[in-house]
């Protein structure tokens, strides 16, 4: 007993060996998995390192397949993407020719096929929707029989006399249906463990006929059953010795009927005689590779029948050698010797094979061995001989009546070529009917799913409080309890919960809602009580029939808030409640949409387009989830959906204004909704600050940012610590993420204590643990917060984000410049959102000695003020700059600039402000010795660089110098002047302005008199600065004077 080399597979999963059961074609095996590929090996590609012949089918496979003669039906699913349908097939091809226009459909399926055979005749497969399907080959105008069952079909095998197909389904049953009225004829039960759905991880179940159909095998729990045919009863049991406990899964006989073979879930392979019920060997199939092993399919090779072709689920496949040639030899003779001595005689023989359970008494290879000597003493022999023990042949065939052969007439009329009415049908056949699939159910956010054997749940669990149900049916008590996380808002609510039973809740800082659901009992109640009025003989009109879905408000902070209840009409009940600072929304079964005030007042209806899967709210913000258009697959056999968040904005003062006009939608809004590969929606709801956040089943947390897309702020996945560990979202601020880890559930415990998890938003960059990976996630993170501000059109966040986001950008732009990294700090440099921080950035890089870089920024302020003044107007005036005095490198601050919401507060000042006000204020303006520049130097713009070449130009002056090479050349006496105590200026601004810009004084008597000022009083500085000023606004010269 030995394995030949483990040769690969084109995919994981399940895979599905076939040979031709004909048993004409010894020269191939074909292979088919989930996937798109069918692998065409022969002896050399399954022993060498030939490679098989890959066949792709155009969408999907189905790991199911089947070969007689020149048929091979398949599964396999077809999509056609300019109509958006999709079909479940049983692809027919002949002659191995798997050409896509040469395919042919005889079966279709409203969902995957799981199963499938074929014979000379007949084509039968099932499916995942319970049923199965089977036609005449034949006949093309035979019509499809089907038949549904109970369960999901595992396999189908055809009954070699073509009589009765046997169904495996895995509820544990097995039904034998006949073929020819399709109907039930038996069905055993409970024959092997019943489990939910197929899967690798699940036996296959495979069954197998004998090769005269006389017994059919299944494999159990332990052993392998076989059940006689018509009477379908169990006869015998295949077993393993020293594994009474092994789970079999699939059987396979060999082509000449002698061998029995099957495997099981842990791997093991066993070989029986068929006949005898006698083990002739047994091995145990392993693998040193990673992932999970599991045979997935076995079958005898058409090369040999000493050996057996396997399959596993880990994209390997192998051939088995049972026994050597020598070996099977000897132990045919052994059986022959023990039959001649231990059974001569005829009575010996009866009870032997009687104790068996088997018909047949003889052996079929003996008597071929000694046909003369055993037809001289057996009668039996003789009967044979003459085909008289076959029961399908009459007498006729002794006269020379060909019986079951077709007519001869009927073999002529079936050669000849078609009519043109037989091509019509064909090319125009009836179209199937469309395939059903339900769109993902109905939830409630931050609730616990309802159910009835469930005594306690969470109504609601969010950010506000948790709203707890408690029900004992048995005392017949039923309350509710409302807690706030801050108790400082409300204390605890009680509520008697025994007669409304309410079933839905939602809970804010302002309101608490509870609503019930519609009960037919209490219905039914109603309307006999008003049958009973209307007996009276009264003469009133008839009422409105009173609905039994009831909605009950608790105001919590409002004026005059009193408790209040509605009930709603009847057959448009509630199916979800939310509340919020300013409203009360119902969603009913019409899928209408009720707002009213948290007083009580009735505001609007409206009703939603599409079924609604969740919603939630915010402030006059209403927030549907939907399902849009049909299902979709990738490379999966899990359906998926497009989700469709559809947004109201149902402001109670304005909502009528937002009319549609061409180019907007109103007060409504639409975006699809994020979800990962395979996943569902999960979660929806708004944040702290009224940002739509998202999570699907995976545990992915999305929030919906200001310019408009989805950004991923938490992974679940990387939390999770075990396969049935969850997380229930509890809530979002605009930083954090807070959750509750849930072990072994997916729902927080009810008697425990839950303390939820806060978590700061991570956006998933790359290399994580890296510094410069933390301050460009900090960069996008205010770029995010300020995107919000100018969204809200609030000016004073505004300022506040500008300043952070500024903030992060010195630092980028600093870990750069010192990291050599010069290209990457101008690229942080022009991320810059205002012109201020761009003296910041080129003081530094001077201040490192990065001149190139420092005039790259320049540059870049350049660009930026530019584009400032398009903005303005293009206007070409001309603005006088602050006088650029050569400060020393060691004066780092330069005087803040006044924030334009400080100047707006005092108007008078503002009005009494010279044109200093719209100087470059980054700038130093420390008062030197050196002579006063012309108006003309003054008025270009700081960050441009001096022209060069100027005949005009005297050696003296710096005109030609850009901004840091003045830096550079400040003299040393002026660094000292630099760090003497400025003197206290007047905190009028316009005073304090123009105090800074004074010409034409030399130093001794320009700090002498900055020690006077300080003792003057703001009246007179006022008065001076009045004198002085209008030398500072004088226009522009076109000479530069004489120093």
């Amino acid at each position: 007993m030995s394995f030949t080399n483990i040769k690969d597979l084109e995919n994981l999963g399940i895979q599905k060996i076939c040979i031709d059961s004909s048993g004409t074609d010894k020269e191939f095996v074909y292979v088919c998995d989930s996937e798109n590929k069918v692998l065409k090996f022969d002896k050399a590609s399954l022993v060498s390192e030939k490679k098989p012949t890959i066949i792709e089918i155009s969408d999907a496979t189905t790991s199911s397949i089947a070969w007689h003669g020149d048929k091979i039906c398949f599964g396999y699913r077809k999509v056609d993407f300019l109509v958006g349908s999709e079909q479940q097939l049983v692809g027919l091809v002949k002659k191995g020719n798997f050409d896509a226009d040469e395919i042919a459909g005889p079966l279709e399926f409203q969902m995957e096929v799981t199963a499938v055979d074929v014979n000379e005749e007949t084509v039968v497969a099932g499916s995942s929707d319970y049923a199965v399907k089977c036609t005449n080959l034949k006949d093309p105008d035979a019509e499809i029989k089907t038949r549904s069952l109970d369960a999901e079909i595992l396999c189908v095998k055809l009954d070699p006399r073509n009589e009765y197909v046997a169904v495996s389904t895995v509820d544990g049953n097995v039904t034998i249906i006949n073929i020819d009225s399709f109907s039930v004829d038996h069905t055993l039960t409970n024959v092997f463990p019943k489990f939910e759905s197929i899967d690798v991880s699940r036996a296959r179940i495979q069954m197998s006929w004998s090769k005269d159909g006389k017994w059919l095998f299944i494999p159990s729990e332990g052993c392998v059953k076989s059940f006689l045919r018509r009477r379908w009863e169990e006869s015998g049991l295949y077993r393993l010795k020293n594994h009474e406990n092994v789970n079999f899964s699939i059987t396979t006989t060999s082509q000449c009927g002698k061998y029995l073979a099957a495997s099981s879930m842990d791997n093991q392979i066993a070989i029986w005689d068929s006949e005898e019920l006698d083990l002739l060997t047994s091995q145990q199939f392993k693998r040193n590779a990673p992932g999970t092993t599991i045979i997935t399919d076995i079958e005898f090779s058409p090369f040999s029948t000493r050996q057996l072709i396997i399959a596993d689920s880990n994209k390997g496949i192998c051939m088995f050698t049972a026994f050597e040639e020598s070996a099977s030899t000897d132990i045919a003779e052994e059986k022959k010797h023990s039959l001649d001595v231990e059974d001569s005689d005829d009575d010996s023989i009866i009870l032997n094979r009687t104790s068996r359970k088997k018909e047949n008494l003889f052996d079929d290879e003996a008597m071929d061995d000694d046909e003369e000597t055993r037809m001289s003493s057996d009668i039996g022999a003789i009967k044979k001989q003459y085909n008289f023990d076959n029961p399908d042949i009459g007498a006729l065939e002794e006269f020379g009546f060909n019986v079951g052969q077709p007519d001869t007439h009927q073999m002529i009329q079936s050669n000849l070529p078609s009519t043109s009415t037989d091509l019509m049908q064909s090319a125009f056949s009836e179209p199937a009917a469309p395939r059903k699939m339900v769109i993902p159910e109905r939830f409630i956010c931050n609730s616990t799913p309802a159910d009835s054997e469930v005594a306690q749940r969470f109504l609601k669990y969010n950010r506000f409080g948790t709203i707890r149900s408690y029900v004992n049916e048995v005392q017949k008590i039923s309350t509710i309890d409302i807690e706030f996380h801050d108790k400082s808002i409300h204390g605890d609510i009680h509520i008697d919960n025994f007669e409304i039973n309410y079933e839905l809740a939602d809970i804010s800082m302002k309101v608490v809602a509870l609503a019930s659901v519609e009960n037919r009992k209490k219905e039914k109640e109603l309307d006999k009580i008003e049958d009973d009025v209307e007996d009276l003989g009264t003469n009133e009109p008839p009422k409105e029939k009173k609905g039994t879905s009831i909605l009950h408000v608790i105001p919590v902070q409002a004026f005059d808030g009193q408790r209040w209840t509605m009930t709603l009409p009847r057959g448009d009940g509630c199916i979800d409640v939310l509340c919020s600072n300013t409203q009360v929304v119902i969603l009913t079964k019409k899928r209408n949409i009720r707002v009213f005030t948290i007083g009580g007042i009735q505001r609007q209806i409206f009703t939603h387009f599409a079924p609604i899967l969740t919603a939630t709210c915010f402030d006059d913000r209403i927030a549907i989830a939907s399902v849009v258009g049909s299902e979709f697959y990738e490379q999966k056999k899990t359906p998926q959906w497009r989700f469709e968040i559809c947004e109201y904005s149902m402001d109670q003062k304005s909502w009528y204004k937002k009319s549609r006009t061409q180019g907007t939608t109103g007060a409504v809004s639409r975006v699809d909704v994020p979800v990962e590969t395979g996943e569902q929606l999960d979660w929806v709801a708004y944040s702290s600050q009224g940002k739509l956040a998202v999570m699907d089943s995976a545990y992915n947390v999305h929030v919906l940012s200001a310019p408009g897309f989805w950004v991923p702020i938490f992974q679940g996945s990387t939390v999770l610590r075990g396969v049935s560990d969850s997380l229930f979202p509890v809530g979002l601020t605009d930083k954090e993420f807070r959750y509750i880890y849930c072990r072994g559930s997916r729902t927080p415990v009810m008697n425990g204590v839950n303390a939820p998890t806060t978590v700061a938003w991570k956006v998933p960059f790359c290399q994580p643990e890296s510094l410069r990976t933390d301050m460009e996630h900090t960069l996008f993170i205010k770029e995010l917060a300020l995107a919000d501000t100018i969204l809200e059109k609030n000016g004073r966040c505004s300022t506040t984000e500008t300043a952070a986001l500024n903030s992060a950008i010195v630092k980028l732009f600093a870990w750069f410049a010192k990291a050599n990294s010069d290209g990457l700090a101008a690229e942080v440099a022009s991320l810059a959102a205002t012109i201020k921080p761009i003296q910041m950035l080129c003081n530094y890089a001077s201040k490192l000695k990065k001149v190139a870089l420092a005039e790259k920024v320049a540059e870049i302020g350049r660009q930026m003020t530019e584009s400032n003044d398009d903005r303005t107007g293009g206007e070409d005036e001309i603005r006088p700059t602050k006088r650029i005095a050569l400060a020393t490198r060691k004066v780092r601050k330069a005087p803040s600039p006044v924030p334009e919401d400080q100047d707006s507060e005092d108007g008078g000042e503002r009005n009494q402000e010279d044109i200093h006000s719209r100087y470059n204020t980054s700038l130093d303006v420390s008062m030197s010795s050196q002579p006063v520049q012309s108006l003309e130097r003054l008025a270009k713009n700081p960050f441009a660089k001096g022209a060069e070449g100027s005949s005009e130009k005297e050696p003296g002056t710096q005109t030609s110098l850009s901004i840091f090479d003045q830096l550079e050349t400040v003299p040393v006496d002026q660094r000292k002047r630099a760090r003497e105590v400025e003197p206290t200026v007047s905190s009028n601004p316009t005073a304090r302005k123009q105090a800074k810009l004074k010409f034409g004084s030399n130093s001794a008597d320009e700090h002498k008199k900055k020690f006077e000022k300080t003792t003057k009083s703001v009246a007179e500085i006022e008065k001076e600065n009045e004198a002085e000023s209008p030398s500072c606004v004088e226009k522009p010269v076109k000479k530069r004077p004489k120093l």
